[in-house]
């Protein structure tokens, strides 16, 4: 047993050194990639960045590079997934966000976008702010700090001890509910995305899942979905300006 705890922390200390080194190769071979686009052969450095993210490497400045890449070599669809992804990683970064405006300005369809509600965007804005992991470290660290300001309320000498033990531990521990939430929603954000960009050329939006039924209009390659129900290979979407549809599974990815 005495064993064990020298050989814990050694497990630990070796497998953070592990992922260290994993992620200084990582970037350079990020910077490599960079050379070869910087060079003009943004093929062959977008194959490099495809392969990094194949290998479970993410990154703003991945997806942020190869969206760049993916906009040279003519793809606005492939262009605008990857700036979407890298805004999860920086939702106010200004390069990317200035990239993104100028590819969606060149696409053929003209949507009108309705402003969002604001709560929404303000609660996803704020998820983005930090990682979901930093939101549940911060959740965990007021719990701890709500408990011991409960233990004063318990322990305390005085009343004026005890009341601020016992607000000042009501008030920590709705702020560790708060953050919890927000880690909760930062990680739907990242893993269940629920919107998607159209990769084919030209897709038909029908009314129903079906290839038969009434067309609601013609859609282009780099236009962005939200993802509302799925049946079978159709996925039922809605439109920056509220119009809904049927498009088929394999002509969307996922953000």
């Amino acid at each position: 047993m005495k064993q064990l705890w020298w050989i814990l922390p050694m497990m630990a200390l070796l497998a953070c050194r592990v992922g260290q080194a994993a992620e200084a190769t990582a970037v350079q071979r990020l910077e490599a990639a960079n050379v070869a686009y910087q060079s003009g052969a943004y093929a062959q450095a977008a194959e490099q960045y495809e392969t990094l993210l194949k290998e479970g490497y993410r990154s703003l400045a991945l997806h942020y590079n190869l969206g760049n890449a993916c906009y040279r070599l003519g793809k606005p669809g492939l262009a605008i997934l990857h700036y979407e992804r890298a805004r999860l990683y920086g939702p106010r970064d200004a390069d990317v966000r200035h990239n993104l405006q100028v590819v969606r300005s060149q696409l053929p369809d003209d949507i009108e976008v309705l402003p969002p509600f604001f709560l929404r965007t303000w609660w996803n804005g704020l998820s983005l702010a930090l990682s979901a992991n930093a939101w549940s470290l911060l959740s965990i660290v007021l719990i701890w700090l709500s408990a011991g300001g409960l233990a004063t309320w318990l322990l305390g000498h005085t009343r004026r001890l005890k009341q601020w033990g016992f607000g000042g531990g009501i008030v920590l521990f709705m702020l560790s509910l708060f953050t919890f939430a927000l880690s909760y929603n930062r990680n739907q954000l990242e893993i269940n995305n629920k919107r998607a960009v159209i990769m084919q050329s030209e897709v038909t939006l029908h009314s129903a899942p079906d290839t038969i039924s009434t067309v609601v209009r013609q859609l282009h390659e780099g236009t962005t979905v939200e993802l509302l129900d799925q049946i079978n290979q159709w996925y039922k979407v809605t439109l920056a300006n509220g119009e809904e549809g049927w498009l088929p599974a394999n002509t969307l990815e996922r953000i």
